[in-house]
């Protein structure tokens, strides 16, 4: 085997250049994680928000997304009240937590008993949510 001195120069010098962008790569993430931790994220509205909810007799689920190029933090309440009267049947609260600039993050909660008494049906041989019966709102949750 022959052994070329450019060849193995170049090599070298490959090397220590794949080394420095590494090394650089590294810093520049240590920044943003840096940056991420002393960067507040805002307190916003569930309104200031995308934010998509679907519901089953068992849960409300959540999908919340931060439209924005700024960290926001908020909560929100889905809501299950009857048509008839309006009372309400059961809530649940939820907060995502720090949501990063155009960050998605779902989130569930578990109905209480009530939901199976007040708003289920048994329909095709399984119980679901009624919505004849009850209407689900959402509703910007406390900090």
């Amino acid at each position: 085997m022959t052994t070329d001195p450019t060849r193995m120069q170049r090599r070298a010098q490959l090397v220590t250049a794949a080394a420095a962008s590494l090394t650089a790569l590294v810093a520049v993430g240590a920044a943003v994680a840096t940056w991420r931790l002393i960067r507040p994220a805002t307190w916003v509205d569930i309104t200031a928000t995308e934010h998509a909810c679907r519901a089953d007799r068992i849960a409300a689920e959540c999908t919340i997304t931060n439209a924005t190029p700024e960290p926001v933090k908020t909560c929100l309440r889905v809501r299950l009240t009857r048509k008839a009267g309006g009372d309400e049947v059961s809530s649940v609260n939820m907060c995502p937590g720090r949501l990063d600039a155009y960050e998605s993050r779902t989130v569930r909660a578990v109905w209480g008993k009530a939901v199976e008494r007040a708003c289920s049906s048994e329909r095709a041989g399984a119980w679901a949510l009624d919505f004849e019966a009850c209407d689900m709102r959402i509703e910007s949750g406390g900090h």
